[in-house]
């Protein structure tokens, strides 16, 4: 099975969930480490265990990304996010050579999937964005996402529009697939304080930016459990290819 693609134009990558919903514990010390390294490569550079919530998270830089895994009864989530920049103010951030973080991914639920027995649910959320001068524009670009949707690009405010559709999965014949979708325009900036002469405290915006951001949460359906770890690749490579077709093409049956 190839790895899945990510042949996206039109935006930039923000952030990347997987997530495994498991009816087993996973709860072994020994064996987080070996899911943490079986996916990276190395030793994490941070393990936090909390036994009273039942919850573990190792976390490290893999590549030029920050890779995380949280671990609790009943799930296992990765999570894949840009470096923020030291000694600069950090605005819009995207994740770097994307084509490797699918690797990475690949690898995370290859082992996540080498510790479980079956899969209740699967689910892929990315946040995507792309940075644009203003809001009309961003509405005018967007509006291309919508073929049953007229947006008024120069006099819409807080515009946001969500949708989930569900389809059949090919993968897992009996399973279906919720491909949830929303589009905003944010508007955003680092705010920074100061004293004035007169020791009035001042508040300043700076580097304001607008994005278009889409965020996808592609997953199975509640209904859909006990799904094979031999179809979990190929299920996860579906859902990948269900957010890249919404991406690329906008909200369609």
């Amino acid at each position: 099975m190839s790895e899945p693609r990510w042949p996206i134009e039109d935006w930039d990558t923000e952030s990347i969930r997987v997530s495994i919903f498991t009816p087993l514990r996973y709860d072994s010390r020994n064996q987080y480490r070996e899911l943490w390294e079986g996916a990276s490569g190395h030793i994490p550079e941070t393990v936090d265990i909390r036994p009273i919530d039942g919850i573990t998270r190792l976390q490290g830089v893999v590549g030029d990304n920050n890779l995380l895994v949280s671990i609790q009864e009943g799930r296992i989530d990765w999570y894949i996010n840009p470096v923020p920049p030291q000694g600069r103010p950090i605005d819009v951030l995207t994740l770097n050579r994307v084509e490797s973080v699918f690797r990475i991914l690949n690898k995370a639920l290859r082992v996540s999937l080498e510790v479980i027995s079956s899969v209740q649910r699967l689910a892929f959320a990315p946040v995507l964005l792309r940075v644009v001068p203003d809001r009309p524009t961003g509405l005018n670009q967007m509006e291309k996402y919508f073929r049953h949707l007229n947006v008024d690009t120069l006099d819409s405010e807080d515009f946001s529009y969500q949708i989930n559709r569900r389809r059949a999965s090919q993968a897992v014949p009996h399973a279906r697939i919720n491909r949830l979708a929303s589009w905003t325009i944010q508007e955003g900036g680092n705010v920074s304080f100061s004293i004035t002469p007169s020791g009035v405290p001042a508040i300043s915006d700076s580097n304001p930016f607008t994005v278009r951001r889409l965020e996808m949460d592609v997953n199975t359906t509640e209904e859909t459990t006990d799904i094979p770890t031999s179809k979990g690749v190929a299920l996860f490579h579906e859902l990948v290819g269900m957010a890249s077709e919404i991406a690329n093409e906008g909200d369609i049956p």
